[in-house]
């Protein structure tokens, strides 16, 4: 019979806030990790041609305008020779937002490849001003690639994320308590016991329904070894377990019942490696006791096969084809009903 079905919905709760928690680790991740993100002087080079030859297609093609919009970052946060600044696109966008309104106009087309221009000047010239210190540079880069200097780092995102913890408890407890300090490394091992006991916990779940999956697809050989006995001798289990409330044993009983009982009347020959499809296909389409025998069928293979919920009402409608296929008299079933 299938498992409780309360059983699984826990199992299913359960896996569900593991997944939020996951989820909103990864936000946090992922937002503490943005702040500090950049590109060096090159790169913000590479994208101002990129606009350059995005810019002189606009006048040919507007509606290309929407896809560079969209390629706009809120701002470009530059940094390079320990040096950094941030260059906004407010008016950049602004610029295309207004072209767009009016693709005709060339105001202010023109005006966003001035724009461009000039950011690159400005590039060129902060490129010309660090190439100086382009050697020294270099030469800092070999010394730090040694191995004596292979685990100095700057401030790694578990780093970040527990300077944000700490900030944000010194502002919940208040300025009287003061601030709260702690050694990293005990920072760092509660941070990754709270991922690997959350990972654990997920697998775990997991494993459950995996492995109560498998029990309910496990296929039922039992009763097999019985395939000598008669069709009346398979009606009167199919009885006995529903009148035990075992409705899932009944209905395999029922069909087995239905099959002998067709075999006893010779409309086949014994063959046990038939399945219950093929069964059904030796009945020619016309024939009186075809019907019957299908809904039987197809209740047989829901419940013992696809493991549905056989219930009472289930039994009732196989004991009306028993009668229809002459394994069950309709007083066995009205006295089994009352």
């Amino acid at each position: 019979m299938p498992k409780n079905p309360r059983n699984v919905s826990w199992y299913f709760e359960w896996a569900c806030w593991l997944m939020i928690l996951l989820c909103c680790s990864s936000i946090l991740y992922s937002q503490t990790g943005g702040e500090g993100s950049s590109i060096d002087l090159s790169t913000y080079r590479a994208e101002l041609d990129r606009l350059t030859q995005a810019a002189a297609r606009l006048g040919e093609h507007p509606e290309e305008g929407q896809a560079v919009r969209d390629s706009l970052p809120s701002k470009w946060v530059i940094s390079d020779e320990k040096v950094g600044y941030e260059v906004s696109t407010a008016r950049l966008a602004d610029d295309l937002e207004q072209w767009q309104k009016d693709p005709q106009g060339t105001v202010h087309l023109e005006s966003f490849k001035r724009r461009i221009r000039q950011l690159q000047v400005e590039a060129d010239a902060f490129a010309a001003s660090a190439s100086p210190a382009n050697g020294a540079r270099q030469k800092l880069e070999e010394i730090l690639a040694r191995k004596e200097f292979g685990k100095i780092h700057g401030p790694t995102w578990l780093d970040r994320l527990l300077a944000r913890i700490a900030r944000w408890l010194d502002r919940l407890h208040g300025p009287s308590v003061g601030r709260v300090g702690f050694a990293p490394w005990i920072g760092k091992a509660i941070v990754w016991t709270v991922i690997v006991a959350a990972c654990l916990a997920l697998a775990f779940v997991l494993w459950k329904w995996i492995t109560r999956t498998q029990e309910n697809l496990e296929l039922n050989l039992s009763g097999g070894e019985q395939f000598h006995k008669h069709s009346r001798e398979w009606v009167a289990d199919a009885l006995a377990s529903a009148r035990r409330g075992d409705y899932r044993n009944a209905i395999r009983c029922s069909y087995w019942a239905a099959v002998f009982r067709l075999e006893e009347l010779g409309r086949w020959t014994p063959n046990r490696t038939l399945t219950p499809r093929e069964y059904l296909r030796l009945l020619p389409a016309d024939h009186f006791q075809r019907l019957p025998l299908a809904s039987l069928t197809q209740c047989f293979e829901l419940t013992w096969y696809g493991y549905a919920v056989a219930t009472a009402r289930d039994f009732d409608q196989v004991t009306q084809q028993l009668e229809k296929l002459g394994c069950l008299a309709p007083s066995a079933a009205a006295t089994q009903k009352s």
